[in-house]
């Protein structure tokens, strides 16, 4: 039970709760919001990448089908699609012993020593 005299203060404290309530919410929608742009936009991203890499892909068969028609006036037809496929045998099996090389190497980002010039930072008691 609020005394006569209190009544502005508990009217204050409600409209600070209720302000506080709303400032959350109003907080939380945001936070949603940019984190929906953000996937909106990583997601066309990606989808880009994917149509451009696919482009690449169906470029580089037609490429790889005109030197083909091309080298069948020289060679065999066997011959040149055996050596088309072979080149790229190749370079396949190169490309995943260099990745796989790379991939055991690679270290987590190592933290650099403090300096002797740098303060030491204290967070408990002394």
């Amino acid at each position: 039970m609020i005394p006569e005299g209190d009544s502005s203060i508990a009217q204050a404290v409600e409209v600070v709760v209720d302000r506080g309530q709303r400032l959350i919410n109003d907080s939380i929608s945001l936070v949603k919001f940019d984190l929906q742009q953000m996937l909106r936009a990583k997601a066309v991203g990606w989808s880009m990448s994917g149509l451009g890499l696919l482009t690449m892909g169906l470029s580089w068969i037609g490429l790889m089908v005109a030197a083909g028609l091309w080298l069948t006036e020289f060679w065999a037809a066997e011959l040149v699609v055996a050596a088309i496929a072979g080149v790229h045998l190749v370079a396949g099996i190169l490309l995943l012993w260099r990745g796989s090389r790379l991939a055991k190497s690679a270290q987590p980002p190592s933290i650099p020593p403090r300096s002797a010039t740098e303060p030491e930072e204290h967070y408990g008691p002394e």
